[in-house]
């Protein structure tokens, strides 16, 4: 069995002139169904994107629109490359 190692990092970026940090709730790696959870606490009406990096240079995007409702909010990645020995690393920020 392959062993993968997963990085978190938590983004923000501004949406007005002041920054907002976002809080990172729960991180949780499936490695049977080759999932990662990441759950975190929105803000009513504001929108989140998702991004995997294996670099912390290049980003993409694997989730976009989503739409916080105040309460806690959380994204499955289901779809993890899998080379072998490949790290990845994880943002949710507000675009």
């Amino acid at each position: 069995r392959r062993q993968r190692q997963m990085c978190i990092r938590d983004s923000f970026y501004p949406t007005t002139s002041i920054a907002r940090r976002i809080a990172l709730e729960e991180l949780r790696w499936d490695p049977d169904d080759n999932q990662f959870t990441i759950t975190w606490k929105s803000l009513p009406g504001e929108e989140y994107e998702v991004d995997r990096s294996t670099d912390l240079l290049s980003w993409e995007p694997i989730a976009t629109g989503l739409v916080g409702t105040g309460d806690a909010m959380s994204f499955v990645d289901q779809a993890i490359p899998t080379p072998p020995g490949q790290g990845y690393f994880y943002r949710v920020r507000q675009p």
